[in-house]
Parts: structure tokens; C-alpha cells; sequence
């Protein structure tokens, strides 16, 4: 790995700033944009569902350097981030969770091989692509909020590509760069390297743009304010190459690999150190194929992958340095899809073949294993689906109706030094949609939906039985067999507006959502611990957008944009056994707004805020003295106890919060940029986890060198 490493440094690096062509910028239209994750490949404007997409210029305007930072600070999503590059994300009303359990994740229309949104860099992308809703139709389980495509340069013709430098706050430095095009009239590649060390560590914010009440300033803590943030630093690399080959005007594979490093990812738990002190190291090597076949009527894609995560978690506490914990996720699996052209209309039908597995091991101490928190286990999932899109009354209507079987099996691990029973179990999810959409003229159309999603229980759930010792005792777990997916069905719609003549776009969608069968845990048996289907939830909300590009009158001589979009949970109740309560983990609002210049020449600055609405979350810093169950507040290591007056609060409502970034850069000489970028601009303090308040004000600077 070092030599990677090493490899990396001296070589180009990846850029997340490489300007657009002024010609490709000023005839920019977004609904001329191929949307590759409706496996339609079809225009978005064409597409009657709610999909937004991010193009390369809002990506270098953004001053994110991880997928979870650019999705919360664009396109009004939930996210639970905490330090130590660890990030998840929801969408209408759907909570964050750490295994991403509620969106498919792809890149280029693959999985991507990682649960993790902060494990994923934005400098090598060409576009993102947002599809909200349930896709459970396309994709099988997880898309019960949405798709998340990423899409990668595919490069051609003459050999281009940039190198970017930079520094910043918190002693961070970044090195990138990019090269692609044509090797050979047939062979084409893009190679990008990238990597950034936040090597010390991070202030808080110690400003309020809103009002707090007494309650909301003692879950924030003022103790926590303006304070160095230990053991928050971190090192991470990226690696992405494409090669490409045509074979004919008719056939074309690209293969492509990725390599993810984090190193000396340092985690202290909640600031005030309540859960001790940690490192842990992140590794993941992803492979993908595609070969297309583009032939007179039919549109073939076959797509093998394989991925490898390992997450080492490190005890550090004692003298001895060593692994305590090591997580290894593999997805694998072929993708493979047939878009059959009917006229004006067209099917898309195919099989998807996945597997996840898991693997965990655990050390008392160095040499010493014990037991893990888990078995080995697998899910495995086999589908088949069908779409058609239908155009009618002169393309004016447009019909998209699918279906999805799959079937779902388990298997179940032996385990060493855990006590496990080795068995499968399977079941069968069947999920339409039904989704249309009407241009009343070139720039008005209305859209309406339902679907299905699901989700499936793990192994480890549904199979067989473990037990696993601690110094706590001896704990024993057992699979439920008749536990059920989780499921949801949804109904959205709503109107979209765009008219790049007068530089105005707006859309507005209503979603209603109910999400049943929710998977939890069973202590009902004194012997063991099991898993059933409880609690449902409903959500219901609105989703508005809104672009107006003031350099229309100018035909685009010069662009001056503001641009604002926002999700209102206007209802969100979780109901358990007829109690019910507010919605945990989901924020009531999300915003995204700001304004934007751009002369296509020289000067590019973006000013953007984000509203973060109220949340309702768990209160986890207490405990309980075990001799006389007494709760207590836990204490920091000077002995402060820590916001002692919330203890009795089991549920806490978290405040709001306004946080603003700017970008800034100017090209001159035709080849070099230099860039600025304030992130937190105002030094707000606010959290995306209780106990983990982000990064206050960091400023950096760059060069890039284009090529």
C-alpha cells in the first residue's frame, strides 16, 4: 500500500475544479441531460418521475470533497455525518442509517461497493444523478428513497487533463490530477489521482444565525463552542481508471477500477471523548465491466463487478497498538439490461444477479481473537424486471409502467470463536410502478406516480443462531424465519417548469409515503434475543425548486443565477403497537439556496446556504449506574458531568441551524485558476449527530493547471 501511496504522490492527481469549456457552459440545457440510472438511458425531461441532477459545474462550484458534503449542500437531503469520514443519507422521510439501507447506490450504473457516502470523492465525476422515490422496480431492495448515480469522465480524442494543489485550514493540503483521451483510434482512458490530509484537528463554529431556546442551547452545550474538536484528522486517497475500447460503431467495453484509502482516520466518539479514543484505516478496491451493443433496435449492457471493503478499527488506549475490529464488505454480482426500441416507444428488461457478503473478526488483544458482535453472513438476490415507456399524442404523454421479481436468499456462516448455526432461508418480493407525465407545452409538464420498495432483512435476521461472550456476559441471538421485508408504497406529483430563453426553471412535488413492516429487535424470550416487524411509519411532503438566470437577456454573455430548493415533511409519525410519535433521525426541512456569477471567461463565485430544520433524536449521553440503575450523566475526563439536566429526556428535539459556504475562482492565461473556498463562512455551530458538532470556519486555497 505504501508503494501505492507513493505511486500517487509523484503522479497526477485527480481535480475537483477543472473548468468547462466556455462553448459546452453557455448552450448548457439540463433537459437534454442523459439521466444513465433510469436504466432507460433516457432524456431527463423525457423521464416522469422526480429526478435532479447535478452537472460538472455545480460539482467544481461546490466546495465539497465527499459525495455526503455535496448531496446535503445541494439537493435538500437528511445526512447523519459524524467525524472520521463517516457519512449516510435519507430522502423524503427515510432515516439515514449506516448501512444505506434506504438508497441503491451506484457509480456509472453499478454498485458502488461501499455503504459509506464519505468514502466517495467528487473530484473524478461528470455528474450526479438524484432519483427520488421508491425504485425498488428497477433496482430491487434498498430503493425505498431513491438512486444515487454517479457518473465518471469518459474521455476521447486528445490527450487533456489538469493538476491542482491547495491548502486550507486545519492544516490540510490537497494534491489532484487528471489526464484523459485517446490512446489509439479504438482505446480511450481517463486516469485521476487525488489526496488530501486533514492533519490536525478541527475548531467547532461558535455562532447562531437563529434563535435558540434554553433547551436547545443546552442540547447544543456552550462548552462545546469554539473548540478544537480531538483526534478529528485524517488522510484519505483516491484512484479511478477507466479504459475503454471500441470494437465497432455498434460495440464498446469500458472497464473500471477504484481504489479507496483512508489512513490514520482518527475517531474520538462524541466531542467530550465519552466512548474513548480510536484510529481506524479504510481500504476498498471496486471492478467493473461494461460492454455495451448498440444495435438498429436493441441496446444491450452487460455488467460484471466485484468490490472489497475492509474497515481496521484500532485500539489505542493501552501501550499496545493493534486491530481490535476488522469489517471486510464484498458486493459482486452482473447487471445485465436490453433496451428494446418499439417505434416511439421502447421496453427495457433485464437480470440483475447481487450478492453481499460480510466478514468480521475481533482481537481481546494483540494475537488474541475473540468473538465478533456478528456472524459471517450473505445476502443474494435474484431479478428480473421489466419497463415500458409509452409515447403518446405526439409525444406529449408519456407512460412508464415496470415490474420486479426477486428472490431473495440468506446464508448464514460459521463463525470462529463464536457459536453459530450454519443455514439459508429465502423468500420472494414482487414491486411495480405505474408513472405518467404530460407536456401541456415545450416548457410545462405535470407527472404523477406510485411504486413499491423494499428491504431486506439481513442473514443474520431471518437464519439460523449465535451467542458471543463479553466481559457483560454471554449474549444469544436467533433468526427469525417468518420475519418479512420491510416494504413501502408511495404516490407522488407534480409540475415542472423550464424555459431557457427567459432563464427561468421551478418544479414543485408532492410525495406521500407509508413505510410498513419496520425490522427491530425482539427481547420478549429471556433466553434469546430475536428480530420481528413492528412499527410503520407515514411521511408525507412537499419538494419545490426553483432557477432564475438573470444572464438570459444577454443570451448567456454572462450568467448571474439564484436558485433555491427545499423538502417539507408537512407529516412524519412513526406508530408502534397504536403508540405514535414523531419521526426520529429526519430532518422536518432541508433547503439548498444561494446565488451564482459566471462570466465564461475569467471570474466563477457561488455564495450558498443551507437550512437544517429541527430533528427529533435518541438521547444517548447517559448511562446507568448498574448496581442501582440510576441514570447518570456521563462525565469527561476532568470529571464534568455532561449536560446533566437532559438526562431524564430519552428523546431530544435538535435545533435548526443556517450554515453558508463561498467559492471563488479566476482563470487567467488560459490555463490556470486559482480558487477560494469558505466553508461555514459565518462560524455557525451545528451538528448532523448529537454530540458530533461539525467544523466551524475553514478557508483554502488552490491551483490548477490545465493541460
Amino acid at each position: 500500500m505504501k508503494g501505492i501511496l507513493l505511486a500517487a504522490a509523484v503522479t497526477l492527481w485527480v481535480t475537483a475544479a477543472e473548468a468547462q469549456k466556455q462553448d459546452s457552459v453557455k448552450n448548457y440545457q439540463l433537459e437534454q441531460v442523459i439521466v444513465n440510472a433510469s436504466r432507460s438511458q433516457s432524456k431527463l425531461g423525457d423521464i416522469p418521475r422526480k429526478i435532479d441532477v447535478l452537472t460538472k459545474n455545480d460539482l467544481q462550484a461546490s466546495p465539497a470533497d465527499n459525495v455526503g458534503d455535496l448531496l446535503k449542500n445541494t439537493v435538500a437531503v437528511d445526512i447523519i455525518e459524524y467525524p472520521g469520514i463517516k457519512a449516510s443519507i435519507g430522502m423524503r422521510g427515510f432515516a439515514p442509517s449506516t448501512d444505506n439501507k434506504y438508497n441503491v447506490l451506484l457509480i456509472n450504473g453499478i454498485p458502488a461497493g461501499t455503504e459509506n457516502f464519505g468514502t466517495l470523492s467528487t473530484g473524478y465525476l461528470q455528474q450526479v444523478e438524484i432519483m427520488k422515490g421508491p425504485y425498488s422496480s428497477l433496482y430491487g431492495t434498498n430503493a425505498m428513497g431513491g438512486v444515487i448515480n454517479l457518473v465518471t469522465p469518459k474521455s476521447t480524442g486528445k490527450l487533456v487533463g489538469s493538476v491542482r494543489g491547495g491548502f486550507g485550514s486545519f492544516n490540510t493540503s490537497q494534491l489532484s490530477g487528471h489526464i484523459g483521451g485517446s490512446l489509439t483510434k479504438k482505446l480511450s482512458f481517463d486516469l485521476n489521482l487525488s489526496g488530501l490530509g486533514q492533519n490536525s484537528d478541527y475548531k467547532t463554529g461558535k455562532n447562531n444565525l437563529l434563535h435558540r431556546s434554553a433547551i436547545e442551547k443546552e442540547i447544543l452545550d456552550p462548552s462545546t463552542f469554539d473548540k478544537k474538536y480531538s483526534n478529528t484528522s485524517y488522510k484519505k486517497y483516491n484512484e479511478g481508471l477507466r479504459l475503454g475500447y471500441q470494437f465497432s460503431d455498434k460495440v464498446e467495453a469500458n472497464y473500471y477500477q477504484r481504489l479507496f484509502a483512508g489512513r490514520d482516520v482518527m475517531t474520538n466518539g462524541t466531542i467530550y471523548g465519552v466512548y474513548g479514543n480510536s484510529k481506524k484505516d479504510i481500504t476498498r478496491w471496486s471492478h467493473g465491466l461494461n460492454v455495451a451493443v448498440n444495435g438498429n433496435r436493441h441496446k444491450l449492457s452487460v455488467s460484471p463487478y466485484f468490490s472489497r471493503e475492509v474497515n481496521n478499527y484500532y485500539n489505542i488506549a493501552g501501550t499496545n497498538d493493534f486491530v481490535e475490529t476488522e469489517n471486510v464488505y464484498k458486493e459482486f454480482g452482473v447487471m445485465a439490461t436490453d433496451k428494446w426500441l418499439l417505434g416511439k416507444h421502447n421496453l427495457v428488461y433485464g437480470i440483475d444477479w447481487n450478492n453481499k457478503q460480510y466478514e468480521s473478526k475481533r482481537w481481546a488483544d494483540v494475537g488474541e481473537r475473540t468473538a465478533p458482535y456478528q456472524p459471517n453472513y450473505r445476502n443474494g438476490a435474484l431479478g428480473v424486471f421489466a419497463e415500458g415507456n409509452l409515447n403518446f399524442l405526439q409525444d406529449k404523454l408519456q407512460v412508464s409502467a415496470g415490474l420486479r421479481y426477486d428472490n431473495i436468499n440468506f446464508h448464514l456462516f460459521a463463525t470462529p470463536e463464536m457459536e453459530t448455526d450454519a443455514l439459508s432461508e429465502n423468500h420472494q418480493v414482487v414491486n411495480p410502478h405505474l408513472a405518467a407525465q404530460y407536456k401541456i407545452t415545450s416548457n410545462w409538464r405535470v407527472f404523477t406516480g406510485y411504486g413499491t420498495g423494499f428491504h431486506s432483512p439481513d442473514a443474520f435476521q431471518k437464519a439460523g443462531s449465535y451467542s458471543y461472550s463479553s466481559s457483560y456476559g454471554k449474549y444469544n441471538y436467533k433468526g427469525n424465519p417468518n420475519l418479512k421485508p420491510e416494504k413501502s408504497r408511495s404516490f407522488d406529483g407534480g409540475f415542472a417548469y423550464a424555459n431557457r430563453d427567459n432563464g427561468l426553471s421551478g418544479s414543485l412535488t408532492y410525495f406521500d409515503t407509508h413505510h410498513l413492516d419496520m425490522i427491530d429487535y425482539d427481547r420478549s424470550n429471556p433466553d434469546y434475543t430475536t428480530f420481528k416487524n413492528t412499527s410503520k411509519e407515514h411521511m408525507n411532503g412537499l419538494e419545490a425548486g426553483f432557477a432564475y438566470d438573470f444572464g438570459a437577456s444577454s443570451d448567456y454573455a454572462w450568467s448571474l443565477r439564484v436558485f433555491a430548493n427545499a423538502t417539507y415533511l408537512l407529516h412524519a409519525k412513526s406508530e408502534d403497537n397504536d403508540v405514535k410519535s414523531n419521526l426520529k433521525y429526519v430532518r422536518k426541512a432541508n433547503a439548498n439556496f444561494g446565488i451564482e456569477y459566471r462570466d465564461f471567461k475569467h471570474w466563477q463565485t457561488r455564495l450558498s446556504g443551507r437550512y437544517i430544520g429541527h430533528r427529533y433524536e435518541d438521547n444517548w449521553l447517559y448511562t446507568y449506574d448498574y448496581t442501582t440503575y440510576e441514570v447518570i450523566p456521563y462525565t469527561t475526563a476532568d470529571g464534568t458531568a455532561v449536560r446533566p439536566s437532559l438526562i431524564n429526556d430519552s428523546v431530544l428535539k435538535h435545533p435548526q441551524f443556517l450554515v453558508f459556504d463561498w467559492t471563488g475562482s479566476y482563470a487567467f492565461a488560459e490555463n490556470y485558476t486559482i480558487g477560494v473556498t469558505v466553508s461555514n463562512l459565518l462560524d455557525e455551530i451545528y451538528t448532523e449527530k448529537d454530540g458530533y458538532p461539525m467544523p466551524g470556519r475553514s478557508v483554502g486555497g488552490t491551483f490548477t493547471w490545465r493541460f
